[in-house]
């Protein structure tokens, strides 16, 4: 299986645009496109898996919404308090890959927003931390 081509997608204002449709974008910024990139140059199976999943369950969310993936695919993982507001973090999640990100409009559009990232993700709680970082740099991304 090779793994997908970053050449494919589109950038706007240094995200990396990963899926478009008739519900919405998603966008990956910062550490979540880096850690995405850098899993895209991987040719080990697990990561080419993880990687095409990860793009699968981009387009099902971009065409369809949230509604169409299960809570093995796409979960919320709830709200972080980032200067004064409570945002609410969600995570795509491929095998031993989580992708937290924010559901929002970005330049007047519905976009899905990740923007951190746990690229070996061993226990099944999510880490704190990482999920704090997500919220944090969706407010900074938001206020520009």
């Amino acid at each position: 299986m090779a793994s997908p081509n970053i050449e494919q997608y589109e950038e706007e204002d240094g995200a990396l645009i990963v899926a478009k449709g008739n519900y919405a974008r998603v966008l990956l910024f910062g550490e979540a496109r880096l850690a995405f990139e850098d899993l895209m140059t991987l040719t080990d199976e697990a990561s080419v898996g993880a990687c095409h999943t990860l793009k699968r369950y981009f387009k099902t969310y971009a065409d369809q919404g949230p509604t169409y993936l299960s809570d093995q695919m796409f979960k919320s993982e709830g709200r972080q308090k980032v200067s004064g507001t409570k945002v609410l973090v969600h995570a795509f999640k491929g095998k031993h890959v989580r992708i937290y990100g924010v559901a929002d409009a970005h330049k007047g559009l519905l976009c899905f927003c990740r923007t951190s990232c746990d690229p070996a993700k061993k226990q099944r709680k999510a880490d704190p931390a990482k999920l704090k970082k997500a919220a944090e740099e969706w407010v900074r991304i938001k206020n520009g």
